[in-house]
């Protein structure tokens, strides 16, 4: 597992038998399905129980982990949708001369008084 999750090794680290992990969702757990299913067997090993909010379910049994897996995977093939929406209108924008995303702060005149 990558170290730039601090959180979540905070909590992998802390857990024991016994405590409630719950998640506002599944994929928060990790950046990919395979992290995911990790972090779910981590939690599983350690007697810990999962709930996730948005699917409203606790992930301890084997039935409860293929499901996890399951709203994973959509929840990632989701992000992957969005993120080809957002480089369709990119490429739509700059077609037709324009641009996506925040309007500059500065017009172009007060970028050339700074510009020395």
């Amino acid at each position: 597992m990558r170290g730039d999750r601090p959180g979540l090794l905070a909590l992998l680290g802390h857990v024991r038998a016994g405590d409630s992990v719950v998640v506002l969702a599944l994929d928060r757990l990790g950046r990919s399905l395979s992290g995911v299913i990790r972090t779910i067997g981590t939690l599983t090993e350690r007697g810990a129980l999962l709930r996730s909010l948005r699917e409203g379910s606790a992930y301890l049994t084997a039935t409860g982990q293929t499901a996890a897996g399951i709203f994973v995977a959509l929840a990632g093939y989701e992000r992957e949708l969005m993120f080809e929406r957002a480089a369709t209108a990119r490429v739509a924008a700059r077609l037709r001369g324009g641009r996506t995303g925040r309007p500059p702060k500065l017009s172009a005149g007060q970028v050339r008084q700074l510009q020395p």
